[in-house]
């Protein structure tokens, strides 16, 4: 695949504004065969959702996904989340991320809020999750800026699903065409 699955909801002007949900379905889409560019689908995707004052709902993410070839549903529990992983499905996950440990942007204002990552490994071995944060964007001394999995604790995350008014954990996503969302 010519493009990673990795997208960001930060712009070149350094806002990021409420993308975190279209940029967590944009990571999907790309797992699923779409060919595009990660930012351009993140802001196509942004257009067609309708997020609210505090953003985008499951349901928002939901009708999204199903509006673009992907079946959702929502998720309330790790058991779940770790079986839709082991199917290929992707999970989104809602959180408050000012409990989300550990992250890799400042504590600020401007950067906490309810915020939507994408789940892409729960490793039983050492408890700990990989996650697709869209506000990732670290800057490296080598290059481009770090864009990609970061790691959390499940305890850390669980904490930041529980700390949201919501009782859903996120949302769970299924290709229509049968492809396993989780294969890099």
């Amino acid at each position: 695949m010519p493009y990673g699955s990795y997208c960001t909801q930060i712009g070149p002007d350094g806002q990021g504004a409420m993308r975190c949900g279209p940029a967590c379905v944009a990571s999907v889409l790309l797992d699923d065969g779409w060919q595009s560019d990660p930012w351009q689908l993140t802001l196509q995707l942004e257009a067609q959702s309708d997020p609210q004052g505090d953003g985008t709902t499951s349901a928002d993410l939901i009708r999204l996904a199903n509006a673009n070839g992907l079946d959702g549903r929502l998720w309330y529990g790790w058991p779940e989340a770790d079986a839709a992983l082991l199917a290929g499905e992707a999970v989104l996950v809602l959180c408050d991320n000012r409990y989300l440990t550990p992250r890799t942007y400042p504590p600020g204002a401007s950067w906490e809020a309810l915020h939507w990552v994408r789940c892409v490994v729960h490793s039983q071995r050492d408890d700990m999750l990989y996650l697709y944060d869209p506000l990732t964007y670290g800057a490296q001394l080598w290059g481009p800026p770090y864009q990609g999995p970061v790691a959390s604790t499940v305890d850390g995350c669980t904490a930041a699903i529980q700390a949201t008014a919501w009782p859903e954990s996120g949302v769970i996503l299924t290709s229509r065409l049968g492809h396993d969302l989780n294969a890099r």
